[in-house]
């Protein structure tokens, strides 16, 4: 990816980094994640809030990420040291995981998506 595109990216999530349904956007475009399904998982996981959280486990934020697993998955994504709970870094690591391994992480739930 060229200096430019890298640059304008970067501007757009700054831009983006609070709002859901933008940051589902451009993770997606720039994880090459597919959007739909990223989409429909925080639809279903969430309702797209970020403030969304299990009262019967740790899992929290946009894409209900358990807090084990979002510890391990976010240093992969780049977002380390991150809360589950602050937009970008919740939807980028969705982001990534699904472009790198698949929606594993949200098989429960694939009733709802699928």
């Amino acid at each position: 990816m060229n200096l430019y595109v890298r640059l304008a990216a970067r501007n757009r999530m700054l831009t983006c980094s609070r709002e859901v349904h933008c940051a589902i956007r451009l993770s997606s475009w720039f994880r090459h994640a597919p959007y739909s399904l990223m989409y429909n998982i925080a639809r279903c996981e969430s309702g797209f809030r970020a403030d969304a959280a299990n009262p019967s486990s740790s899992a929290g934020g946009v894409y209900q990420w358990l807090e084990s697993s979002f510890a391990s998955y976010s240093v992969a994504a780049g977002h380390a040291g991150t809360s589950r709970f602050e937009v970008w870094p919740n939807v980028d690591t969705a982001g990534h995981a699904i472009a790198t391994g698949g929606p594993g992480p949200w098989a429960a739930s694939q009733g709802c998506w699928g």
